[in-house]
C-alpha cells in the first residue's frame, strides 16, 4: 500500500514556481499539468494522494504563498479536480500539522472540506500529521472528537506523519512512559473511530528522525531508539494493537477498529505482504536483514513472517519532488502493525 505525498505544498518550491510571473490562467495550467503528469505516472499504484499539504496558518487562514496570491482559495479545488481526473480510484486528501492541537487550524481545515464539497470537487480524506510532543499530546477522547469532526463531513481520516518528541533530552524513565501513553492515545483514537483508516509513523528509529536537525534540543520521537531497540512506546502500542486484533472483524471489512498502518522511513527496507482470511492485508518488514518480523495470522494469532520484497514510498510534487524518500510501506490488519516492526 502506498500513500503518495504531496502534489501542492508552499515550501521548498522550485525557483521558477516561487518567483515566476504568473497569471490566473498560467498558474492554473501549471498546476493542472504538474498534477496530471505526476498522478498519471503513478496511476493505480497509490492508495491515496496528499493533494494539498500545509495550506493553512496556525489561525486557520490560508498561507500567503504563490498559489494563494495568484488564485486565492481556488487553487484548492483546481488541484483536487486535476488529481481526481488523473486517477479516479485514488483517495484524495488534504494534509496538515497541528490539526490535533489547534481548534482554529482545524476550523480552517473544515472550511477547506466545505469549499471542495460546495464546488462538487471530490475530497476523500483528511490527514493529521500528528507531530506531537511528549506530555502535550491531547488525550484519546479529545483526539477522537477531532477525528469525528471530519468523519461527520463524510471523510475518512488518517494519522499521516506520527511522531512524539521529547522536549528535554536525555529522556528519563518517567518521560519514556509518558511518551508511551501519548502514542497509545493517538493509536487508540484511530482504533476507536470507524473511518480512521490508518497511521503513518514518521520514521521508526531515532537514528534517522528529522526532529533533531529541525528542532534542536528535541528528539527521540520514534518507537525505536537509535540502536533499533524497542522503546516503551513500542511495547504499549503493540499491546494495544494485539488486543484490537483479538476483536472479531467481519470478513472483507475493517469494522470499527480503524484500518492499517504505514511506517514511513528514509532508509531502505524490505516488505512482505500476505492476505488474511478476512480479505485484509497483513505484512512484515525488517530494518536491515537482522530484525525479525511478525504479523497477525488469519486466526488472529501472531506468527513469524519472512521478508521478500522491496518497496519505496514516493514524495512527488511542488515542494517535495526532489526527495524521493525510500521507505517502509505496509498495510496491517488491526494488531499486526508493531509486531511487523
Amino acid at each position: 500500500m502506498l500513500r503518495c505525498h504531496t502534489l501542492d505544498r508552499h515550501s521548498q518550491l522550485p525557483a521558477f514556481v516561487q518567483n515566476g510571473t504568473w497569471t490566473r490562467a498560467t498558474l492554473t495550467a501549471a498546476i493542472q499539468s504538474h498534477i496530471t503528469n505526476v498522478v498519471s505516472h503513478f496511476k493505480g499504484q497509490c492508495y491515496s494522494w496528499d493533494v494539498v499539504n500545509e495550506a493553512l496558518n496556525e489561525n486557520g487562514t490560508f498561507r500567503n504563498d504563490v498559489f494563494f496570491q495568484v488564485l486565492g482559495s481556488d487553487f484548492i479545488p483546481i488541484s483536487f479536480a486535476a488529481a481526481a481526473a488523473a486517477d479516479p480510484d485514488a483517495k484524495l486528501y488534504y494534509n496538515d500539522f497541528n490539526l490535533e492541537t489547534s481548534r482554529s487550524k482545524a476550523d480552517g481545515a473544515v472550511r477547506i472540506v466545505q469549499l471542495l464539497q460546495a464546488a462538487k470537487v471530490r475530497i476523500d480524506g483528511l490527514g493529521f500529521q500528528a507531530h506531537l510532543d511528549v506530555g502535550r499530546t491531547p488525550n484519546r477522547t479529545s483526539l477522537e472528537t477531532t477525528l469525528n469532526r471530519f468523519t461527520s463531513l463524510g471523510l475518512e481520516v488518517a494519522y499521516t506523519e506520527l511522531d512524539v518528541a521529547h522536549t528535554k533530552l536525555p529522556a528519563n524513565a518517567s518521560a519514556l512512559q509518558q511518551q508511551a501513553r501519548d502514542y497509545v492515545s493517538v493509536v487508540g483514537s484511530c482504533l476507536a473511530v470507524a473511518k480512521c483508516v490508518g497511521i503513518v509513523v514518521w520514521e521508526f528509529t531515532d537514528k534517522y528522525s528529522w526532529i533533531p536537525s529541525t528542532f534542536p534540543g528535541k528528539g527521540d520521537a520514534c518507537l525505536y531508539d537509535a540502536n533499533y531497540t524497542r522503546k516503551a512506546a513500542w511495547t504499549s502500542v503493540s499491546s494495544l494493537l494485539a488486543a484490537a486484533a483479538a476483536t472479531t472483524v467481519p470478513p472483507g471489512t475493517n469494522g470499527t477498529t480503524g484500518g492499517g498502518v504505514v511506517a514511513a522511513s528514509r532508509t531502505a527496507v524490505s516488505v512482505s505482504s500476505t492476505a488474511t482470511a478476512g480479505g485484509l492485508v497483513s505484512s512484515a518488514a525488517t530494518v536491515s536483514t537482522q530484525v525479525a518480523a511478525e504479523t497477525a495470522t488469519s486466526d488472529g494469532q501472531v506468527g513469524k513472517a519472512g521478508v521478500t520484497q522491496s518497496g519505496a514510498r514516493r514524495r512527488a510534487g511542488f515542494g517535495d519532488g526532489a526527495y524521493g524518500w525510500m521507505s517502509l510501506l505496509f498495510l496491517a490488519s488491526a494488531g499486526s502493525l508493531f509486531a511487523a516492526l
